[in-house]
């Protein structure tokens, strides 16, 4: 019998049976097609020699004005910059509580576990706290010791949390730190999986303390960051948390502060930027500060309730003035098809913003209108606020069940694997599923 040359065609295709799909590809892993054949994806190559804390979901690279490249890099814990492939924690204060348990100090020790009292501020587990100004406790327990950054450990009451110690205390160990300790908060750590449930058992184990307030905040979310340059600034915010804003004259070495902080910093009346966002984005072209999902304006309440389908950006070139006036630019403008925005996008002619049930078209049109909303398409889904990405003027995200593209209108891909992946998907972790590109090979 003469030798037959089998020619496969490219693809995996699982919408068959292995059987029924004879002359393709049914079955592989870690491969790519090119000219038609199947190849191996090449393994991985180590960035950074440093390490950080936490899970990343979010990455921003840019160049600022001195020509040095910078990584924006946001974990559920923190938020860093890096730099010549080292970490720098600019995470941003949240609240600090000074002059603890005065006149003897806020600690008590045993063993490994130091217990905090602050009647001021409640961290979470797995949250991060700086002390400073301590003084020793009088035996292994020293100044040095405690006047460092800790991790919460546990949160037994309203009023105290405890740590873990990098030695034992000793009998010695009797004091309590004295009366000038300062206790820095940074922004509440987020979880690294999406967890349904209130109170007593969401989220990590015993997070929250039994009986705890049957809330989501923001230390209950799956943590995702959120960032954007304005110029050779970068800012930031995690979703359902407030807006943060990093000045790159600062250097690498100083935090974050609120962009409420900023604007007031710079002479404008920072209560009126927005105190919650899923998004934060700055336009491409137009040099706006847009956030999708805030708080209406409202010039006689700066804390008006937050609304999910509400988008509202700054004056243009002035990330600080979000009070809109004749002499400006800035305003708001509420969608009206869906619960709430899910992601949006910046492309080469418009802004693409997506909420759970729609696409619209955010255009600039200048004063007065300013920004000009077009409903692309209804009925459509995204599965994450990560899931979408835009490549060459093409976007392309994930659905509920399908996946979608939009280069000038909407349009469902073809996809041989959609059951199988959409079939055997924890739906429940949606908001893990991100999308990225690989220029070199043109993948998305």
């Amino acid at each position: 019998m003469p030798l037959q040359k089998l020619v496969f065609r490219p693809g995996v295709n699982r919408e068959n049976t292995n059987y029924s799909g004879e002359g393709g590809w049914w079955d592989c892993d870690k491969i790519r097609f090119r000219s038609g054949f199947p190849e191996k994806i090449g393994g991985w190559t180590r960035f950074s020699n440093y390490q950080f804390l936490g899970t990343c979901r979010s990455l921003n690279q840019w160049t600022i004005l001195s020509g040095e490249v910078l990584l924006g890099l946001g974990t559920n814990s923190k938020f860093y910059i890096s730099k010549g492939g080292a970490y720098y924690d600019i995470t941003p204060i949240y609240h600090t509580s000074t002059n603890l348990g005065a006149p003897s100090g806020p600690f008590t020790a045993s063993g490994t576990t130091l217990t905090v009292t602050d009647a001021t501020y409640n961290p979470e587990i797995g949250d991060y706290v700086t002390f400073s100004g301590a003084t020793g406790l009088g035996g292994a327990v020293t100044a040095s010791v405690l006047n460092q950054e800790y991790r919460v450990a546990s949160v037994p009451s309203a009023t105290t949390y405890t740590v873990t110690l990098p030695v034992t205390a000793t009998g010695s160990d009797t004091g309590h730190g004295g009366a000038t300790v300062t206790a820095t908060y940074y922004v509440p750590s987020g979880l690294d999986v999406y967890t349904y449930g209130l109170g007593w058992g969401a989220g990590p184990w015993s997070r929250g303390g039994w009986g705890s307030a049957a809330t989501i905040g923001i230390g209950q979310q799956l943590r995702l960051w959120t960032q954007d340059n304005f110029g050779e600034d970068l800012i930031f915010a995690p979703r359902g948390g407030s807006i943060y804003y990093w000045d790159a004259t600062t250097g690498v070495n100083v935090r974050g502060i609120t962009l409420e902080t900023a604007a007031t910093n710079a002479g404008y009346d920072g209560t009126f930027v927005p105190n919650e966002t899923f998004q934060i984005i700055s336009s491409t072209v137009q040099r706006f500060c847009i956030a999708f999902g805030a708080n209406p304006y409202d010039p006689t309440d700066a804390n008006t309730t937050f609304d999910p389908l509400l988008v509202r950006w700054s004056d243009q070139e002035n990330p600080f003035d979000w009070a809109p006036a004749v002499t400006n630019q800035a305003g708001e403008q509420r969608l009206s098809i869906g619960s709430q925005i899910v992601a949006a996008l910046n492309t080469r002619q418009e802004i693409l913003v997506i909420t759970d049930a729609a696409i619209y078209s955010m255009q600039y049109l200048g004063p007065p209108y300013v920004y000009g909303f077009q409903l692309l398409q209804d009925n459509i889904s995204i599965m994450g606020p990560k899931s979408a990405i835009t490549v060459n003027n093409v976007t392309y995200w994930m659905g509920a069940d399908k996946f979608f593209m939009y280069s000038g209108r909407v349009e469902t891909l073809p996809c041989s694997v959609r059951q199988f992946i959409f079939q055997d998907l924890n739906k429940d972790q949606s908001y893990q599923v991100f999308a990225a590109s690989n220029e070199q090979y043109s993948e998305v």
